[in-house]
Formats: structure tokens, sequence, C-alpha cells
């Protein structure tokens, strides 16, 4: 009877392991990962083919990053499911396709061929042959074209009878100059195109307006002037777009702000505008007043530009991102909101405001709810208690010494305090009310301050002690100043319990007492012979430092192959030079703050996140580079990053002598402790340099 006895923990051990193994893996016969039943990942595996053995329920296809350069007409035999929506394969060096390739897939709804080798004639060829599909997303970014002049008729695969019920076209990094919006003009659904990473200077106007596109992408191309969005028509302003309502003219050459008054008369429907990037240099009166429906704008990286009062006039206007403004000698900054009275999200950075009062600036703007100002050389806390509807303010970068909860006293929906890489060396119970101390849901960022860790700083220590999931950063982040003994060293080292409330010495002498005479009775022998040796044992315990860990990863974890960090003004060279050799002949995928970080979140922790996120850190070092606060930040980071111990993961590159000025301690240590090349105009030296680089990406 023994032998019948079955063990029921064990069999439910065994049951629960095989459903946890099925469920982190539905493609449990093919060589794809599928996270859940409906979608397959193949992506970055080397084939060559498409793997049987998936399952039915497949909706979605990830072949990104594999080779594939010629689409036969069998590729998707293996395929059993007539399902398939979703098909990405990107990347996979395709240089040609079969006219049936798609035949077989007759649900397609989404397509991504961006980043291939791909002329447009076999394109055309094979999107005659899509069966039944209806595609609505198509993606063809990096396509080859014999000229830079987007088709109207020849080879216009937007002209087939299949792509007409398209909504969102993608055409980025295609080299195109110059575009007709006739050459969409069968697309009777389009909602979005994206004309990004072009050399487009201009494009002509539909003859008949489009009436369902939605949003624009011309990010990162080369508009002088804001291009014409009213049809030909001179007696009245028709827009060309009836219903645009998002338009991305961001990192272009724009110089005038004074055309989005001419053409606010065809663009009264969009509601986000980014024209980050450009080249002001002045925003002129009442740029944006005809634009009535405008909600966000974004003005960010711009390069001194002044700012007229009414610059920014708008009664629309409700989230306003703006960067690097110049005070005019005949004006002050804190009449530039007084046409914005529903502004709620503001965003401001590198500006000086050391001698402006922030809180009149601001005043215009009661319906404030989120506010950020960095890097704007502000040494003390603005007084914001009319601001009774904040609920997010960031200070970070600034100068602050020290903070008092007066000067929040009354903002009781606050539930972010962002105040880092400030000069904070103290926070105590007075340093914010007290109902936001209790508030369980109140978020505090002090990290990167210079705190002294005594007994002053007692009960902000013992407070983040209870309260550990409210601070962010804590404890990585939170460093010592201060005293000697701590400095370079956690905040979390700091025990107030010993240091600040130090033991009776009578009760100290006997418990010492106690414990030698119990050392003394069992280890005698052992502590007269071995006494130096224990001494020097304990020592180094009680000075050990703790090492820390670091986490290895597959390059498969890594959402980019570098990023790149690099000043603005060098942005002709990035875009020439390193991109067109890393990114558009060899594949690599760098992330550009420009290009790759969207605007409108928190910019230092984009900054940061995408540096984890890539497998390299390049540093573009030019006079430019070390005059900006931005590059400041990353070069920081690139020195955090050599004290872990990852030089392997650094590459600096020169594109001039350094001024002498610049050269600190820093920038000594990472020149003679990581990879680098100085970029020469010499073409026997260049090939050098790309070896160099290329040698470090591999």
């Amino acid at each position: 009877m023994e032998s019948c006895v079955i063990n029921i923990p064990f069999l439910l051990l065994v049951m629960a392991t095989i459903h946890a193994h099925a469920t982190e893996n539905f493609c449990a016969h093919s060589a794809c990962f599928c996270s859940d039943n409906s979608t397959a990942d193949c992506s970055n595996r080397n084939l060559k083919t498409i793997p049987a053995g998936l399952p039915l329920s497949v909706k979605t296809l990830v072949l990104s990053g594999n080779k594939f350069p010629i689409l036969s007409n069998d590729l998707f035999n293996p395929i059993l499911t007539d399902n398939i929506t979703n098909l990405l394969i990107d990347n996979c060096q395709i240089q040609s396709i079969s006219e049936d390739s798609f035949e077989g897939l007759q649900t397609l709804v989404h397509i991504d061929l961006a980043y291939n080798e791909l002329p447009i004639e076999s394109l055309y060829l094979a999107i005659q042959h899509l069966g039944n599909s209806s595609v609505k997303v198509l993606n063809v970014s990096g396509l080859i074209l014999k000229t830079r002049l987007f088709p109207v008729t020849l080879k216009n695969i937007f002209l087939t009878s299949w792509l007409r019920g398209l909504e969102e076209v993608v055409i980025r990094s295609c080299g195109l100059r110059f575009f007709t919006f006739d050459s969409f003009k069968e697309l009777s659904s389009i909602r979005k195109i994206d004309f990004g990473g072009n050399l487009i200077s201009n494009f002509v106007v539909p003859k008949l307006q489009i009436y369902t596109l939605e949003e624009l992408n011309f990010t990162d191309n080369i508009f002088q002037k804001l291009p014409k969005f009213c049809l030909n028509n001179t007696l009245n302003k028709i827009p060309a777009f009836p219903r645009l309502q998002t338009l991305h003219m961001a990192v272009n050459n724009l110089m005038d702000t004074a055309n989005f008054i001419e053409q606010g008369f065809c663009l009264q429907h969009v509601r986000f505008l980014n024209i980050s990037g450009n080249l002001f240099q002045t925003i002129t009166f009442f740029s944006f007043v005809r634009m009535n429906n405008l909600q966000t704008l974004i003005i960010d990286n711009l390069n001194g530009v002044v700012m007229d009062n009414r610059s920014l006039s708008s009664t629309s206007l409700q989230t306003l991102s703006i960067g690097r403004i110049v005070e005019r000698k005949d004006k002050e900054f804190k009449n530039i909101f007084l046409d914005c009275p529903n502004i709620r999200v503001l965003r401001i950075m590198n500006t000086d405001f050391s001698k402006t009062d922030v809180r009149k600036m601001l005043e215009p703007l009661k319906k404030l709810s989120s506010l950020t100002i960095i890097y704007g050389l502000i040494h003390q806390m603005t007084f914001l208690n009319d601001f009774t509807k904040l609920t997010k303010i960031d200070y970070s970068f600034n100068k602050i010494k020290e903070i008092s909860g007066n000067f929040v006293q009354n903002l009781t929906a606050l539930n972010q305090l962002t105040l880092q890489n400030n000069s904070l060396n103290n926070i105590n119970q007075t340093s914010l009310p007290d109902f936001l101390w209790k508030n369980e849901s109140f978020l505090l960022d002090v990290s990167s301050n210079p705190f002294d860790c005594g007994c002053q700083l007692e009960w902000f220590r013992v407070w983040i002690e209870n309260n550990k999931d409210r601070v962010i950063g804590y404890p990585k982040k939170y460093i010592c100043e201060s005293p000697l003994e701590l400095k370079g060293r956690s905040l979390s080292e700091f025990d107030p319990a010993s240091e600040c409330h130090k033991l009776n010495p009578y009760i100290l002498l006997a418990s010492i007492s106690c414990g030698l005479l119990s050392i003394l009775i069992f280890t005698t022998f052992l502590l007269r012979k071995f006494r130096w040796d224990i001494k020097y044992y304990i020592y180094i315990c009680r000075n050990r430092k703790p090492t820390g860990y670091k986490r290895f990863t597959d390059d498969e974890e890594f959402l980019y192959d570098a990023f790149i960090a690099y000043n603005t003004n060098d942005r002709k060279w990035i875009m020439s030079e390193l991109v067109q050799m890393l990114e558009r002949n060899h594949k690599y995928k760098l992330c550009l703050h420009e290009r790759d970080i969207i605007p409108g979140g928190v910019y230092v922790e984009d900054i940061t996140e995408s540096i984890d996120m890539s497998r390299k850190l390049i540093l573009v070092l030019s006079n430019n580079f070390m005059d900006d606060q931005w590059c400041k930040y990353e070069t920081a980071l690139a020195s955090h990053t050599l004290a872990d111990g990852d030089s392997h993961k650094l590459f600096l590159i020169l594109l001039q002598d350094i001024r002498s000025e610049h050269v600190n301690g820093s920038l000594k240590v990472l020149l003679n402790s990581t990879s680098n090349a100085r970029w020469t105009e010499e073409k026997t030296e260049q090939r050098k340099f790309w070896q160099t680089v290329k040698q470090f990406m591999n």
C-alpha cells in the first residue's frame, strides 16, 4: 500500500511549475518568444526563415533585426494561421520582395518595413498583391528612392487600391527634399503622416482639402520658414487640413515665428505644436494668437531667444515648455505670461532668473497645477502660496540652500516636490508643513544635494526610515558631504541613534566589563595569543565599505546601441558624420536627445533612463559641450559610470582642442581612463578615426 501513496504537495508543486513555464512562453515549440498567446517575438535571432511551431492564435509577428535579403514567395508558409494583423519586419536587410510574398496574409493591418535596403520599385510590386488585406499602418522609413522627390504617379504605392484604407504612414530617413500632398490623394482615411528625419525644406499643399488628416510630423528636416497650410487661394484663407490637431516642426531651421501669424488662420484646430530646436532669435508679438485652439506649445532647446511681453498671448494655451530665453533690457520676465491665463502646466529650462521675481512672473497663472523651473540659477525657494492648485513643483538644478514650509503652506493639493541637485545641506520638520509630511501620497525628491549628516539631520533621517517609498532616489542618490568621516557615503549609513544618543558611560562600562569577563572565561588563551589579529579584523569589519553589485545584461535588453551626448551647436556634425556613418551605414541604433526623447516629460529622468537603456555612452566633446549645463550633467553621469567600473561602456570623441579653462580634474580622469578618438579633416586620418569608433561599438 505504501507504493500507492501520492505526495500531494509535490504534485501541486510540479503542476504549478509546468503552468509557470507555459505562461512564460506560449511558443514552446518554436524558436520565438511569446509573452502572451497573441504575440510572437522572433526579433534579433539571426533568422533566415520563419520558424515553424507558432500558435494559431498569434496576431502580431515580430521579425525585426533578422536577415531576409529577399522576401520570397514561400517565406510565410510556416505560418499556419491567417490571423496575422501586425507584421514587423524592419531592419532585416531586405533588398527585394517577390510579388506575391504578402498574398497569403489576408488580414494584415500594420506593416513595418522600416530601415531595410528596399527600393520603391520592389515594394510597389508587392503592395499590389496584398489580397484582401485592409492595411491601416505602413512604415517604410529608409526606403531607397532614385530621386529626392516623392513620386506623384510613377511607382506611387499610395495610389494602389490595397492601401486606400491607410490611416498612418511613416516615411522617415529617406533623404526626401520635396514632395506634394497629391501623392496621398487616394487615401480617404489618412490620419497621420510622419516625414521626420528627411531633408525637406518645402512641400506642395493638395489641390483639395484632406479632411481626415489629424497629425503631421516634420521633425528633423531643414525648413527655414513655416510652409503653407492654406490652399492656393488668394481671396480666402482655406485650410488644406481642416482637422489637423498635432504638428511637429522641431529640429528644423525656422528663424521667424511671424509665419505662425500668417498661417494661423489655417492652423486653427491645432492643439499640439512642437517647434523646439529651431534657429529663432526672437519670439515676436502675438505669434500664436490666431491658433485659437492651441493647448500645448513646446519650444525647448533654443539658444538665447528673446521673448517679447506678448509673444505667448493665448487664451487656449494649457501646457507650455520653453528653454533658454533671454531677458530684454527694456522688458522684464515678469510680464511674459500676462495674456496666458489658462496655463496649467509650465516648464522652463536654462533661463537665468537670479534677478527676476519669479512669483510676480507667475502671478497671472492662477490655474497652474504643475511648475518646473530647471537650471534657473534660483537661490531661494519661490513663495507659491497663491497658487493653490499646484500638485507638482520641480526646482531641480538650481542653487537653493534652504526651504521653509511657509512658502508652500497653502498648497494642500501638492503631491510631489522635486529639489534635486540644489545646495541643500539640511532638512528638518519646519522645512515643509505638517500636512505634507503626514500625507502618504506626497512624494519628495531632494536627491544629489550636499547633505550635512550630523545630528541636525536626525529628524529627516528618521522620517526617511519610516517613509522610504515616498522618497525618490533614496538611498542611492542621497550622499553625505560632511562630516569628513561620512563624506561620500550614503545618508542611509548615518545612524542618529548611535551618533546622537550615546549610552550612559556607566551602563556602557558595565556592558563592556561583562563582555570582557565572558571572553576571558571561554577564550583566555586564544585572546592572548591572537589578540592583535582580532583587533585588526574588528578594524577591517568596521571600516569596510559595501562594494555593491553589478547586474550583467545581454545586449538584447538594451533599446539603443549608444546614447550620444552632445551640444546642439554641434548638431550639423552629429547628423552629417556620426549618424550617417553609425546609424545609416552600419545600422547601429543611436539615441539623440533632440530626436528620440519625447518633450513634455521630466527631462533629467528621461536622459538618465535613455543612458541606462543604451549599450554604450559616447560623449562628443567640444568647447560648446563644456559650456552647456546639460552636457555637464551628462559628463557627471559618465564619471559615475567610470567609477562603477564600466569604462568599457564609455567613449570620447574630441571635435576640437578643448580650451584650458574647461580641462578640469574630471575631464582629465575621463581622458586618461577611457577610449577616445580625435576628429580631423584629413581623409586618411578620418579612416583611422572611424575604425576606432567602430571597434568600440563592436
